[in-house]
């Protein structure tokens, strides 16, 4: 009973988050298999320390896409981590806390920077601060380049774009 609990938790959780991580590693998994363009998808693709994306069947016009990840390193919880746990809690000042302290300690870091970087611009969409939103994003995929070029952030800020109206 406890593991389906723990699966159920993991799954409908929009943010990787403390719990998420300890449920990865108590049970050792391999594959994650997520719901294709949900905020637990964005969260897989920007942490490639952790998750490395396999395959979408998006493709196939099926409603109820998946998209599958394997775990390629151990998972831990970092200040981006309990940032997402923050934000999973509706704690915004904590969260922005812990994803500032995540992008001066762990700079060097792609998989955590990005993570960090997208609940910066998630805390700022909702704080109203559509700018500093728009300007976190850009500034993301500028830095990363063409040639890693992530389509979630594209979509983020199409959403963005979206809300604004």
């Amino acid at each position: 009973m406890q593991r389906l609990l723990e699966h159920e938790d993991f799954f409908t959780s929009p943010y990787l988050t403390e719990r998420s991580i300890e449920t990865l590693n108590k049970y050792d998994v391999g594959y994650v298999i997520v719901e294709s363009g949900s905020s637990l998808d964005a969260q897989l693709r920007l942490a490639p320390d952790w998750f490395t994306w396999l395959l979408d069947d998006a493709s196939t016009g099926v409603e109820g896409a998946y998209s599958l990840y394997a775990v390629t390193g151990e998972p831990a919880v970092t200040a981006t981590i309990l940032g997402n746990t923050a934000m999973a809690n509706q704690l915004w000042g904590e969260a922005q806390e812990q994803f500032e302290t995540a992008l001066g300690e762990n700079a060097a870091n792609a998989g955590e920077d990005l993570l960090a970087r997208l609940g910066v611009a998630e805390i700022a969409q909702r704080e109203g601060h559509f700018e500093i939103a728009e300007e976190t994003l850009r500034q993301t995929m500028s830095d990363i380049g063409a040639e890693h070029d992530l389509p979630v952030l594209h979509y983020r800020l199409g959403r963005l774009y979206a809300q604004q109206g």
